[in-house]
């Protein structure tokens, strides 16, 4: 059976193209995102680092507790990075930081603390679709392994150094998107003959092959288009 003979297919394949294009270009142009009313800056390399040495649950994919949930809102705040910048403020009076934010965990805690998890659940699977936006155009490799992106992390500087010269302070400030999208371009351009398919048109051929592997689904149900394969590509 070909895939065009799947009722829905082109039009889901479509969609997804046009998904994986907004969120390409949101992650160049966007300068920050908002979550349930908090803005979150597009995560960086640094930024993650961060969130690993912490044991973030946000990467490890567990239920957060409440200080590990204002602390992933402060670390991808703008608010911190205002603070972290070398002006006066910063310098000479540190207890401003320090106050800065006390009060922004007082909001948060007030928002979504107060009866976890049934309190925090909407803004738990908000910053688990920022999470999946961030990575989504990650290598093939490094998303179907189980090791932290940070095992390839090396490679990943190596590539941008030798091919752009970039300094080591810009690839540890790189966004994560644009750093996979520069990967994929580079690997484009040396290795044309390597099909381009995207994440979020990998999981629509993805849901075809799960449906009739797992058979919860039969060929005659995918024909009459029984299946849904608009699933989720962002």
């Amino acid at each position: 059976m070909f895939l065009h003979d799947v009722k829905g297919f082109a039009e889901a394949l479509a969609s997804a193209k046009e998904s994986s294009y907004k969120s390409r270009l949101d992650m160049w142009l966007a300068p920050w995102h908002d979550v349930c009313g908090f803005r979150l800056k597009t995560l960086t390399v640094m930024d993650y680092i961060v969130l690993e040495y912490q044991n973030s649950p946000f990467i490890h994919r567990r239920e957060p507790t409440p200080k590990e949930l204002i602390d992933f809102l402060w670390i991808l705040s703008p608010n911190l990075e205002w603070w972290t910048r070398q002006n006066w403020w910063a310098k000479h009076l540190p207890s401003l930081r320090r106050f800065a934010a006390y009060r922004f965990g007082g909001k948060a805690a007030r928002r979504f603390c107060a009866n976890m998890p049934a309190s925090s659940e909407s803004l738990v699977k908000a910053i688990y679709q920022y999470i999946d936006l961030m990575f989504g155009e990650q290598p093939s490799y490094a998303a179907k392994g189980k090791a932290s992106p940070l095992v390839f992390l090396c490679g990943w500087f190596d590539l941008l150094r030798s091919e752009y010269h970039c300094s080591m302070d810009e690839c540890w400030a790189m966004p994560i998107p644009q750093l996979f999208q520069i990967m994929k371009a580079i690997r484009l351009r040396r290795y044309p003959q390597v099909p381009d398919v995207a994440n979020s048109e990998a999981r629509v051929m993805a849901t075809v092959l799960k449906a009739l592997n797992s058979k919860a689904a039969t060929m005659d149900d995918l024909k009459s288009g029984r299946v849904n394969l608009f699933v989720n590509h962002d």
